[in-house]
């Protein structure tokens, strides 16, 4: 990446430093994590989280080539597809965010949701993400969602500065309005997503009847 133009906006210029400067996929998310005032959270294996966005980040991926991102699309999938029926502590995000040092891609999480809510009927998700089933992958660059999303270049000041904006954006709290796909509750996690309704509800209901009358009541 070329860092020789100067940005304006000095926290964007040091990300363009910082993202010049790594040398390993860890070095970029940590330059995005830092930028971004994300706290790293890798108990669910996956990179950035965010209820508003998901992040999947490469060291220098081509992401603008189709057959190098669709495996990286198919691995968000992956952590999607987790989010969903297992990790029941987090929300679905509304978007989807791939980015290495040079590129960065946006997507809509809803666009994807065929794929990601298969149950195992059409795809192996117990494989590991960063390595997943091919017919994933076939269906992802098959896609009419995939031939959307373009890959933005980070090099060019005024396009970042663009991506900046947009990324700024989802996180503002006018998308905390926006709601995602519904998680599946399952026997497996019921309990778990019971523990995380009563954390930020229980103690609005005390009002003689048993919390767990309103959370029936409202799944």
């Amino acid at each position: 990446m070329a860092t020789g133009k100067i940005v304006k906006d000095k926290r964007l210029q040091k990300l363009l430093e910082r993202l010049d400067k790594a040398r390993t996929e860890e070095d970029v998310k940590a330059a995005w994590a830092r930028h971004l005032k994300l706290d790293y959270d890798t108990s669910d294996d996956h990179d950035l989280y965010s209820p508003q966005v998901l992040f999947e980040f490469k060291y220098d991926k081509k992401l603008s080539n189709a057959s190098q991102f669709a495996p990286v699309l198919a691995q968000l999938l992956y952590y999607l597809h987790r989010l969903k029926y297992h990790q029941s502590t987090k929300p679905i995000p509304m978007e989807w965010c791939a980015a290495d040092k040079n590129e960065m891609v946006f997507g809509n999480v809803p666009d994807w949701s065929e794929l990601y809510s298969d149950n195992g009927a059409l795809f192996d998700w117990s494989l590991p993400p960063s390595n997943p089933d091919p017919r994933l992958v076939a269906a992802v660059r098959s896609h009419p969602a995939f031939r959307k999303v373009v890959a933005r270049d980070m090099s060019i000041p005024a396009e970042a500065a663009a991506l900046m904006a947009e990324l700024d954006q989802r996180f503002s709290p006018q998308q905390g309005f926006r709601f995602g796909d519904k998680k599946l509750i399952t026997e497996d996690n019921f309990e778990d997503v019971y523990a995380y309704w009563a954390e930020i509800f229980e103690e609005s209901v005390r009002n003689g009847f048993k919390p767990s009358r309103y959370f029936v009541n409202d799944i």
